[in-house]
């Protein structure tokens, strides 16, 4: 599907382009409305990884809008190319807090809230052995659920970027 050069410049928009730009519009404008609500939070919070990884989410969105609006009125497939590796950098900066999030992830807290009420009460309910092996492999659980987010948004990623680059070229 080559939805940049059929067309271009000329104001009529090929189909393969209605797909190309609602999918780019539904990235750019997600990543800067997140990004900007997650900064809002990260900030009343005082959490500078989270205002970072939030101003990177904005600004991965408002790239992409910029791209998806040279795309729309120019066609030019470098425009898809430029898209495409924009998602790899988000990527990269959703992992490098992913990442850092692990390496700073702190055992005692995630321990101390295991034996508040409610998760108690609903720990309470399994068999002592079991409950305790729970306990104790949590903060090993979370550190894999922030590595499988990673791998997620890789997937997500690479596949938005390759569906970029292949509807551009």
């Amino acid at each position: 599907m080559d939805v940049g050069s059929e067309n271009a410049g000329t104001g009529a928009e090929p189909k393969g382009n209605r797909l190309f730009l609602f999918l780019s519009g539904l990235s750019g404008w997600s990543l800067a409305i997140v990004g900007g609500l997650s900064l809002v939070v990260s900030s009343f919070i005082g959490s500078l990884a989270g205002v970072l990884v939030s101003i990177a989410l904005v600004g991965h969105g408002a790239f992409e809008l910029r791209l998806r609006r040279a795309f729309q009125s120019t066609g030019i497939p470098l425009v898809g190319r430029k898209m495409g590796w924009n998602q790899v950098g988000l990527a990269a900066s959703v992992s490098v807090y992913l990442a850092y999030q692990v390496s700073v992830l702190d055992e005692e807290l995630v321990m101390a809230l295991l034996v508040e009420s409610p998760v108690y009460a609903i720990l309470e309910m399994q068999p002592e052995g079991l409950r305790q092996d729970m306990i104790e492999l949590m903060p090993a659980m979370v550190g894999v659920t922030y590595m499988l987010a990673a791998l997620a948004t890789w997937i997500v990623c690479i596949g938005t970027a390759f569906y970029y680059w292949r509807a551009t070229r």
